[in-house]
């Protein structure tokens, strides 16, 4: 049996010294200088109260370009995080970017130390999904939407077939049994 134990917090990104950045704000001079480097990250749709509306989970080579694409018109999650975050900033909720901090960890034989750990994508990618699954098994967050898309070989063919009528100009399915 494997056991793993991961102390963690998330970080909310700064536009600078002490002012937390509010999607969708441009990329500052100091998010260049400070979040350049590898990061697992979270998207947080946030209400006036505190409470979780809907999160996304990520990875990313160099944290302040991947906020790049997010702001810039892109494909694939970058638009439909930003189409989702534009809803919501119209009901009147907050879109924060948080930024995974973690301690060195083990599992079996293997040390896991931050900086040095996210130099590899399939690190950050283990640790996001963990977060994911982490996030999932945590009762505190129930009705809280999770924005990362399945991962599976139906939900890939959906998503194309979607894709595809887009750009064919044809209505959306509204009922996955319709194609």
């Amino acid at each position: 049996m494997t056991k793993a134990t991961i102390d963690y917090d998330w970080d909310p990104l700064e536009s600078a010294p002490g002012v937390k950045y509010q999607y969708p704000n441009p990329v500052t001079p100091y998010i260049l200088q400070i979040y350049s480097e590898p990061a697992v990250y979270r998207w947080s749709v946030v209400g006036s109260n505190g409470w979780l509306s809907a999160v996304y989970f990520g990875e990313a080579e160099s944290l302040s370009r991947r906020l790049r694409q997010y702001l810039q018109k892109g494909q694939g999650t970058s638009r439909r995080l930003r189409e989702k975050f534009e809803v919501e900033l119209k009901r009147g909720l907050q879109v924060e970017l948080h930024r995974l901090s973690f301690g060195d960890f083990q599992i079996n034989n293997a040390w896991f130390v931050p900086q040095s750990s996210l130099q590899q994508d399939f690190i950050r990618k283990m640790l996001e999904n963990f977060l994911i699954a982490d996030f999932l098994a945590n009762n505190d967050f129930a009705g809280c939407e999770v924005l990362n898309a399945p991962n599976n070989p139906i939900e890939r063919r959906r998503r194309r077939a979607i894709k595809r009528n887009r750009a064919a100009g044809l209505p959306e399915l509204t009922n996955p049994r319709q194609f």
